[in-house]
């Protein structure tokens, strides 16, 4: 029974120790110069002054992802092209990166809360509040539903 015991212990620890080097995390750290155009022109508009932490590339099985990181805790990510996929900014996304109609939507219900995070994908745009609430919208920017 013990050996029985011991034998399964091992085989747990091993095949745990297989799923972790399986772990896709393929982060590297690269320069300024390794982004996407669209993605250089992006952080000197809008993050003018901003100093630059890291900068990472991503190569996942089927996609492509710069992370550029900033000192103020603010961090832009970017699909392989150089279009801004996910942008957080812990004292609030400039108005200039909000659709107008999304900022009228929080502007009218949420007056006192600030857009800290926002996120785009093919399917939809999630906001992330100040406040903590999360705020779906569909692409045409209707407001969806809020999300847990």
């Amino acid at each position: 029974m013990m050996k029985k015991s011991l034998f399964l212990l091992a085989m747990l620890v091993m095949s745990f120790g297989f799923f972790i080097s399986c772990d896709n995390d393929d982060d590297t750290q690269i320069s300024y110069q390794k982004l996407p155009v669209a993605a250089q022109e992006f952080v000197e508009s809008y993050f003018e002054g901003s100093t630059i932490m890291a900068i990472f590339y991503d190569k996942d099985f089927s996609d492509r992802e710069y992370k550029v990181t900033f000192l103020d805790g603010s961090s832009v990510s970017f699909d392989r092209s150089g279009e801004w996929e996910e942008i957080y900014m812990p004292f609030g996304i400039d108005a200039d990166l909000i659709p107008i109609k999304i900022l009228d939507f929080v502007d009218a219900r949420h007056p006192n809360a600030r857009i800290i995070q926002i996120d785009r994908d093919r399917r939809d745009i999630e906001i992330e509040l100040s406040n903590g609430l999360d705020l779906i919208f569909d692409l045409n920017y209707n407001f969806v539903r809020y999300d847990d």
